[in-house]
């Protein structure tokens, strides 16, 4: 699971001061966003589940905040709940959270077929005070895309090659050994039975 958050360089500076004749100027909202899939890999025709969760780490209500996700190139959006609205490639909702609150979206996404040999897919989730703003926090979330034919094998043998490795050697060290004590006893009867033969 790859999954980071992080908040704009305006949510991190302090609100302006309003100074004698001039109007309050509203705060930018403080939220943090996260994206979790328990998946670090997939093939075609895989289901990747996404969790959104948005907090607000604000005193006041955020109104008509717009969350997107990201639909990857390889992906297909499928479902989400709440339902969201599909549009090019992303996925979109309108929310409302209380101080200290959170909202929660779950949604799902099937790994197509594709020839183009991409080695990722990611998506990424933002919220925006409006549409055309820029995003006022952002998460996203990659996992790596494997070949459906035999792609399950040659995962596993990529990623324990080197205990592989490491038991062939073993095996011929073994294998070596035998060879050694064989050889080891056979010159040891030849030996005896010379020495008889002097004997007589």
């Amino acid at each position: 699971m790859i999954a980071t958050a992080f908040l704009s360089a305006a949510l991190l500076a302090s609100p302006p001061v309003a100074g004698e004749g001039e109007a309050n100027v509203a705060a930018a909202p403080v939220l943090s966003i996260s994206v979790d899939n328990a998946r670090a890999d997939a093939a075609a025709g895989d289901r990747m589940t996404y969790t959104l969760r948005l907090r607000n780490l604000g005193t006041v209500d955020v109104t008509d905040l717009r969350l997107t996700q990201s639909v990857p190139a390889g992906l297909r959006f499928d479902t989400a709940e709440p339902a969201g609205t599909a549009a090019g490639s992303g996925v979109s909702w309108q929310v409302d959270i209380e101080p200290a609150g959170e909202t929660v979206i779950h949604s799902t996404m099937t790994v197509l077929e594709s020839d183009a040999g991409q080695p990722r897919a990611a998506t990424v989730a933002c919220a925006r005070t409006a549409d055309e703003a820029p995003p006022l926090v952002c998460a996203s979330h990659s996992a790596r895309l494997r070949g459906e034919a035999g792609s399950a094998d040659d995962s596993w043998a990529n990623r324990n090659r080197w205990y592989l490795a490491g038991g062939v050697f073993l095996l011929a060290g073994i294998a070596l050994f035998v060879v050694r004590v064989r050889g080891s006893a056979i010159g040891a009867d030849d030996a005896a039975g010379n020495g008889n033969e002097d004997n007589h």
